[in-house]
């Protein structure tokens, strides 16, 4: 009902209160649709839903791969990219999914299940004559064991498949490689030294996408949203990555042959660019903010 403003009087003064109470569970309203967050007022906070999450993840750098555990998945899982991937685990992941945080999950349970994503030209990033930048980034908890523990890779390795891979080597460092299955060439870039063990932590890999000679230089590995030393190392023979038929597979080097990821994990994406020093800071405030960690 409308009053004069100032209200000059008691029942005009319970209207104009009445009204900004309203106002005010509208705007957050507003804030939980358009950011996909949980607002709790009375206390001044807030967490990102999982919604939030994935539109935030998206907003930083495109992205053709995403994966988040969603409780209710089995045997399958979709992906949250624009692509809605269908990922296929090798048996029923239900028993090992577990809340993290507020509102995300996690898959747990000493090693996750392996998953398996169906080829497409745009989860590759190299025709054989050149490369295009990408980038992995993973929030997964290493269990410390020794051996080759296998975080994303696309590559089939009873064949002539293979392209990249992310994992934590069998002495306990962060890798990155890059395979010319053309000249049957492999390149990598390893962290100096042991990555951290036993607690989730976001670990990555960007690609400038540069090939040839020198191409494991523009490889850069990070931690919780800082870059680590590392080490490239080169082949002059190397030329590009080439778009193969292999599957993308999660939490395994390939579906057959194991060398499979030991811990947990609740976040794999590959976007489409080197991701700068300033959305790897982005990627860290929002796995935060969704899995209730301080990185």
């Amino acid at each position: 009902r409308a009053c004069r403003y100032p209200p000059t009087n008691q029942r005009q003064q319970g209207h104009v209160r009445q009204y900004k109470r309203h106002q005010h569970r509208w705007i957050d309203l507003a804030v939980s649709i358009g950011l996909g967050l949980s607002v709790n007022r009375r206390r001044g906070s807030g967490v990102l839903s999982r919604a939030g999450v994935t539109i935030q993840l998206l907003a930083v750098a495109a992205t053709t791969f995403g994966y988040a555990p969603l409780v209710g998945d089995t045997t399958t899982s979709t992906s949250f990219d624009s692509n809605a991937r269908l990922i296929t685990w090798d048996a029923d992941i239900s028993a090992r999914l577990s809340a993290q945080g507020p509102l995300m999950a996690k898959q747990t349970n000493t090693a996750p299940q392996v998953g398996t994503v169906p080829d497409t030209a745009s989860l590759s990033f190299g025709n054989g004559t050149i490369d295009l930048p990408f980038s992995i980034a993973a929030l997964v908890n290493v269990t410390d064991n020794a051996a080759n523990r296998r975080i994303a890779c696309k590559w089939d390795n009873t064949g002539t498949q293979r392209e990249y891979i992310l994992s934590i080597d069998a002495t306990d460092h962060l890798q990155a490689v890059l395979f010319d299955e053309d000249a049957d060439i492999t390149i990598s870039c390893t962290s100096n030294a042991v990555i951290t063990q036993g607690s989730l932590h976001l670990f990555g890999m960007t690609y400038d996408g540069r090939g040839g000679a020198t191409a494991a230089d523009g490889i850069t590995l990070w931690q919780d949203g800082a870059v680590i030393a590392s080490t490239a190392s080169n082949n002059v023979s190397y030329v590009s990555m080439v778009n193969t038929t292999a599957t993308l597979n999660l939490f395994a080097l390939d579906p057959v042959n194991g060398q499979n990821f030991e811990g947990s994990g609740g976040l794999i994406t590959i976007p489409t660019v080197a991701l700068s020093a300033a959305q790897m800071s982005q990627y860290k405030a929002i796995v935060n903010a969704g899995w209730g960690l301080v990185l």
